[in-house]
């Protein structure tokens, strides 16, 4: 459904934000019991153990690269007074002005394999972004660095 502009209708928007807000509750109660949390389940289960792993499989699934897909490296953070920064790994486009004082930069795609492994090599945790529930669980919870898959950052 369409408006006039061109755009979709806010009731059109509905589902995609319900569904946004569910992805990012479940992911929250079984980020919990992944970390180990106990109050308000419904029994008790079979193997904490085996529990806990199952909760944290939703975790495990973010930093699987997909062969043949094409990445940007991003990274998403706040500072102490809580303004939030954004960086991206860049190629020169060309300059803005006539002086040839601002550069007009881009989002570059990576090498996943070898961006992986120098965040690794840094210490530095990283995630995998191949879907809007991976991205909206990224943005809202997570932060940090990520790759996102090139049809995800795109959209």
């Amino acid at each position: 459904m369409k408006r006039k502009s061109g755009g979709p209708s806010r009731w059109a928007k509905w589902p995609a934000y319900a569904a946004c807000g569910w992805a990012l509750l479940y992911v929250a109660y079984r980020g919990y019991y992944a970390l180990g949390g106990t109050v308000g389940m419904f029994g008790t289960p079979v193997s904490m153990s085996q529990w806990r792993l199952i909760s944290k499989g939703i975790f495990a699934e973010m930093p699987r690269i997909i062969p043949d897909s094409a990445y940007y490296a991003i990274t998403f953070t706040a500072d102490q007074s809580g303004k939030i920064w954004w960086s991206a790994q860049s190629c020169w486009e060309g300059f803005a002005d006539e002086d040839f004082r601002t550069e007009i930069r881009s989002a570059s795609l990576v090498i996943p394999d070898k961006m992986t492994e120098l965040w690794s090599d840094l210490g530095q945790p990283y995630v995998v972004i191949d879907n809007r529930t991976h991205l909206a669980v990224y943005l809202m919870l997570l932060g940090g660095n990520a790759l996102v898959e090139n049809k995800v950052a795109q959209k």
